[in-house]
């Protein structure tokens, strides 16, 4: 594939609980410029779990 053809990013979804802890997320583009790369580029999050609240847990 040429540079910027047939590219395709790959998608993370959150579910509404964790998306609060969203702090950075990006896409990987220059992995395209390696020798036969694929036509997908990696993205990647960064999630902050001390902004969430602990699952509560079910009693016995």
């Amino acid at each position: 594939y040429g540079r910027d053809a047939g590219l395709r990013i790959d998608h993370l979804l959150l579910s509404p609980a964790l998306a609060p802890a969203l702090t950075a997320s990006n896409v990987d583009r220059d992995v395209r410029g390696r020798e036969k790369p694929s036509d997908h580029a990696p993205t990647w999050i960064e999630l902050d779990l001390d902004k969430i609240a602990a699952p509560k847990k079910k009693k016995a």
